[in-house]
């Protein structure tokens, strides 16, 4: 079935996804984005999120995760049996993402986000 005037591209991309790789042990990535003290966040959002999930795609390895990159707000347990593999926030606004490992490692984080405007 047709729908005319609609393209793909069309419109503002407001969904957002991102593989992430982590082996540092420190909130601060040595490649993540760069701020004023010099620890920038991993993953930057830029625009307003309706609903955020994190997984942790590494069995045996335990990822922190930081809103603010100097308060552990939660943890990623990699093991396939854990309730915290996988996070989501509903209603939850969120722009700049600190991810650290705590034991294991390296590890794959995954962040899938999306927004209604």
């Amino acid at each position: 079935m047709a729908f005319p005037g609609i393209k793909k591209g069309h419109g503002q991309d407001f969904n957002y996804y991102k593989e992430l790789a982590v082996s540092w042990a420190q909130f601060g990535a040595p490649d993540g984005y760069t701020l004023v003290d010099g620890y920038g966040p991993d993953q930057i959002i830029t625009f307003s999120t309706q609903g955020i999930v994190f997984t942790n795609e590494t069995p045996s390895s335990v990822v922190e995760y930081s809103f603010n990159g100097t308060t552990v707000h939660g943890v990623l347990d990699g093991t396939l049996t854990s309730t915290t593999r996988t996070v989501m926030f509903n209603n939850r606004v969120v722009s700049l993402i600190w991810f650290r490992l705590k034991s294991g490692g390296p590890a794959t984080v995954t962040t899938t986000a999306w927004g209604i405007r």
